[in-house]
């Protein structure tokens, strides 16, 4: 009988090395998603306020640095955010510092590009 090599998991018991195939057909994957602020799950019922491949609870979503409005659905695609790179469990992911409208953005990096002037 022969098995897929992707469908095999190693596990290591002492000194003797075991292999078990599973089924494919048999492995369910399930994947909750989290929100970005809180990191709690989101709900299957929840809408989550997105902001690119960031999910949030409507009381989670964050705020503009400069106007201090929320994000909501409505402005999902005007929203932008600085971060940092950072070291997750799957290697490297980004964890969002600042939050901006486009209006506020705008206005900030302008007041950037004057200031270097």
């Amino acid at each position: 009988m022969q098995h897929d090599v992707s469908c095999l998991r190693h596990r290591v018991m002492g000194p003797v090395t075991a292999t078990h195939a599973e089924d494919p057909a048999m492995t369910m994957t399930s994947t909750t998603l989290a929100c970005a602020q809180c990191w709690n799950p989101i709900g299957a019922g929840a809408r989550p306020v997105w902001l690119y491949d960031l999910a949030f609870h409507e009381v989670c979503a964050p705020r503009c640095r400069a106007c201090q409005s929320r994000l909501t659905a409505a402005d999902e695609h005007r929203w932008s955010y600085d971060g940092t790179v950072v070291s997750i469990p799957t290697g490297y992911g980004l964890r969002p510092t600042e939050f901006w409208c486009d209006d506020c953005r705008e206005l900030h990096d302008r007041d950037l590009a004057f200031a270097q002037d």
